[in-house]
């Protein structure tokens, strides 16, 4: 399964949608042949390759012939292992009856289900043939015919329950670990989204026009695919403009890390930004935790801002995510 669903609102939809499969399916809004088709599409959709084959030969019946030709890669003994139907080596009637429903498409299981069931109930004894005066050998034959028939399609009908109730046991838990995937895949994204929101709605105020030009830069950007290298310079400018306004430049010199007093240049923010978390902040864990996190930032920043090397989508996504973590912590310090 494909764990990497970056755009949150193509994981939202995914996240629906199985959810909306769980209610079908523990409910029975659906028939299962239409949940299953419901699955493959959200199998695909999660690039979950195997299981879009699964899927297909569940509905399809399970022989080779319903492999798709760009399927045979995924091992059809594979596919076996993760059906729900019944499989076996054995010889005899109970085997072929066994393996024409192994190939049965999934519809006509259910549809053969439904006949099965009003067929019983059709098989009824005829209200004559209750409370005679005695029982004639005719009335005997015709109970024991009935009795007959009634158990012949109650073993049918519990052959095909048998596959129907497996297949759809093995359906739910698929669409459940789904479900769970995505939910925790999402976890990580709406952590980031909440403090996305805080940082940019509380830098409106700071540096309302280096927050706007990222916001900005970002959305043109990811939608040209190309240019990440201007998003990363964007992320500079935003942690200058965010020191200049929380730790503006001064003449006098500023003392450092090692306790001594230099003379910092304007243009030597990370500098200031260290400063500043150092009078914010009593010495201790949190103090050198951030200060790692603003040296680390500094690093990653520099690298991409003296070409070469060209960034590409992940290194600016880093520095993105890197700069909103850092800058979450430091309005921490001034609300």
């Amino acid at each position: 399964m494909n764990q990497e669903i970056l755009d949150s609102e193509e994981r939202t939809d995914l996240l629906l949608l199985a959810e909306g499969l769980l209610d079908d399916i523990e409910l029975e809004r659906r028939r299962l042949s239409s949940v299953v088709r419901r699955c493959l599409r959200l199998s695909r959709l999660m690039e979950d390759r195997e299981a879009f084959l699964w899927f297909g030969l569940e509905l399809d019946g399970f022989s080779k012939d319903n492999l798709p030709p760009n399927g045979k890669e995924v091992g059809f003994d594979r596919l076996l292992l993760r059906s729900a139907r019944v499989f076996t080596r054995e010889e005899g009637e109970s085997h072929q009856k066994r393996a024409y429903l192994n190939k049965l498409p999934l519809v006509e299981i259910e549809e053969r289900i439904r006949e099965l069931k009003e067929e019983l109930s059709q098989t009824r004894y005829p209200p004559s043939l209750f409370y005679p005066k005695e029982y004639s050998p005719q009335i005997e034959r015709a109970l024991t015919r009935i009795d007959q028939e009634r158990v012949r399609l109650s073993r049918q009908l519990t052959e095909y329950l048998l596959v129907y109730e497996r297949i759809k046991g093995k359906v739910h838990k698929w669409i459940l670990s789904a479900w769970t995937s995505l939910n925790f895949s999402r976890l990580p994204q709406d952590i980031l989204g909440h403090i996305q929101r805080i940082v940019e709605s509380d830098l409106k105020e700071l540096c309302p026009t280096a927050i706007s030009q990222l916001v900005t830069k970002h959305r043109e950007v990811k939608r040209r695919g190309e240019g990440w290298g201007e998003l990363i310079a964007e992320c500079e400018r935003l942690l200058r403009a965010f020191t200049d306004a929380v730790y503006p430049f001064q003449e006098k010199p500023m003392e450092g890390e090692d306790g001594l007093k230099r003379q910092v240049a304007p243009e030597e923010y990370f500098l200031r930004l260290g400063g500043f978390l150092r009078e914010r902040i009593e010495e201790g864990p949190r103090r050198n935790i951030l200060l790692s996190q603003l040296r680390a930032l500094e690093e990653r920043l520099g690298a991409f801002l003296n070409p070469p090397p060209q960034p590409d989508e992940d290194d600016a996504g880093l520095c993105l995510v890197e700069t909103y973590l850092l800058l979450g912590e430091l309005l921490k310090l001034i609300r």
